[in-house]
């Protein structure tokens, strides 16, 4: 968890914000609703990986909301595969969650401090994993949401679901749409990942440009 390492700057160090700029940490939904009502310029913020502007404040009149003091949910619906989680969970949390039962996320991030819903809606792409039919998949993690909720501009809850006409752009929205607040993933049954370490590759199997071909 890389909570603390995000007051000035983002993990790069590319994206960086002065100590004026508001943080705020909510601890329950009415407290959240009433800061998202109260103030008309806000920004979620995650784990701050992103390396991109796209949550870098840029004057004092922007605020961010961390949901990281929100109180934790992690409900798992054995019978349908899915696991409801709140949006200041990261994905090691949600792993550790499901070690001990028989499902497992289609796919992960590459770092496990990565927050499920800040990777969801910036749309970052996963490692392989296997998909709902039990076969190698390649795809995003906004693909295993089912649904979310959000608590829009206005203070107001709201929830989209799979199916809804406004769910495909509401999942991978850049925060754009309001705060995520809960999301519910799609599971797949436990399955093995085996990892190959190749060393160093030998030079005469090698296919691509040369160095000196490159620098020509």
């Amino acid at each position: 968890d890389r909570h603390d390492s995000w007051r000035f700057a983002n993990w790069a160090g590319n994206q960086s914000w002065g100590p004026a700029t508001r943080l705020f940490e909510p601890e329950n939904m009415e407290a959240l609703q009433h800061t998202v009502a109260s103030h008309p310029k806000l920004r979620a913020i995650g784990s701050t990986h992103s390396f991109s502007p796209l949550f870098n404040a840029g004057d004092d009149n922007i605020g961010f909301v961390s949901m990281r003091k929100m109180p934790r949910i992690c409900l798992l619906d054995d019978i349908e595969g899915v696991v409801s989680i709140d949006a200041g969970t990261t994905y090691s949390e949600l792993c550790n969650a499901l070690r001990d039962t028989s499902w497992a996320l289609p796919m992960t991030a590459a770092l496990p401090h990565f927050s499920v819903a800040g990777a969801v809606a910036t749309g970052t792409h996963g490692s392989s994993g296997v998909g709902p039919c039990g076969r190698v998949a390649i795809s995003g993690l906004a693909d295993a949401v089912v649904e979310m909720k959000f608590v829009g501009a206005d203070g107001e809850t709201r929830t989209v679901r799979k199916g809804d006409p406004e769910f495909s752009f509401s999942v991978v929205s850049l925060g754009m749409l309001g705060i995520c607040t809960h999301l519910k993933l799609q599971l797949v049954r436990n399955f093995d990942v085996e990892q190959c370490v190749y060393g160093s590759w030998p030079a005469h199997e090698s296919h691509g440009p040369t160095g000196a071909e490159l620098s020509d």
